[in-house]
């Protein structure tokens, strides 16, 4: 009996079952890996179709910001630049000279200058002092015209200044030296009027005379004296050319506080020179 046929069917059974199972076994795994798997050669890119929104505005609403937010800045701009240029006006000028320059010869450069420095062997630069009616030099400083007043810039709680005085007229008028207190009426007043050397109160409505010396010799044109002042804190210590001439209670609203010295006159010029400060 012939075998092939037999092989032959088997053959073909055994195809007919491997093609079954295919056809079972592939429509099951290609729907698994459509549904539960992500390509891998496949990037995740957004929809194009679909907008992309931004935390930052867009150039259109920048501009129309900026548009609205111009009006206001530059009105505040004009109203501050107004109103500095207002103050400025009607505010008096405050000269604060923490540095400037003092004279200096040809080919120096300028030393500078600190109010806070605690003495002075020559301050006869004008930027030292507010003044009217005074000329100063590299020497000295000399009063002009009927009224003249120089108040040094530097406050001092205790200091003492000595310096030449000298009229340059026949017949003198007082030098006063005022000691000013922050207080407009904290005033006290030291006047050299010929032999007499009188301390008074001004700080009320009128003055009143504290303590009168006299003097050996008075100042006179080409024979000026040696004045030393030197006001504690409380006490006031006079010194007429190397003798102490005259002392006081300084009055109440300058004890303990600070103050500053002025130098006035009226018509009679005045020369001072060799003027030193000390103080704190």
């Amino acid at each position: 009996m012939d075998s092939r046929p037999a092989l032959n069917l088997g053959s073909v059974l055994l195809a007919i079952a491997v093609i079954a199972g295919l056809g079972i076994y592939l429509p099951l795994h290609l729907s698994y890996r459509t549904d539960g798997e992500v390509p891998a050669d496949k990037s995740v890119e957004p929809d194009k179709s679909q907008k992309v929104h931004s935390t930052r505005p867009s150039a259109s609403l920048d501009a129309e910001f900026v548009s609205a937010a111009e009006p206001s800045a530059l009105y505040s701009a004009n109203r501050v630049a107004s109103q500095t240029g207002s103050e400025a006006a009607s505010a008096e000028p405050v000269q604060e000279p923490v540095a400037a320059s003092l004279p200096s010869s040809p080919g120096e450069s300028p030393a500078p200058l600190d109010l806070e420095q605690s003495s002075w062997d020559a301050p006869f630069d004008a930027v030292y002092w507010n003044s009217s009616g005074w000329k100063f030099d590299a020497q000295g400083m000399t009063s002009f015209g009927d009224e003249s007043s120089a108040r040094f810039r530097r406050t001092y709680v205790h200091f003492m200044f000595e310096c030449q005085i000298e009229p340059l007229a026949d017949v003198a008028e007082p030098l006063r030296v005022h000691l000013k207190g922050r207080q407009p009426n904290s005033v006290m007043t030291l006047a050299i009027d010929g032999v007499r050397l009188i301390v008074s109160d001004d700080s009320r409505e009128r003055a009143t005379v504290i303590k009168e010396e006299f003097i050996s010799a008075d100042p006179a044109p080409g024979s000026p004296g040696r004045l030393k002042l030197a006001a504690t804190g409380n006490r006031l210590i006079v010194t007429w050319n190397g003798a102490t001439a005259l002392t006081c209670n300084q009055i109440a609203s300058q004890s303990g506080h600070a103050i500053r010295f002025e130098f006035a006159s009226g018509r009679t010029p005045w020369r001072i020179r060799e003027l030193r400060i000390e103080g704190e």
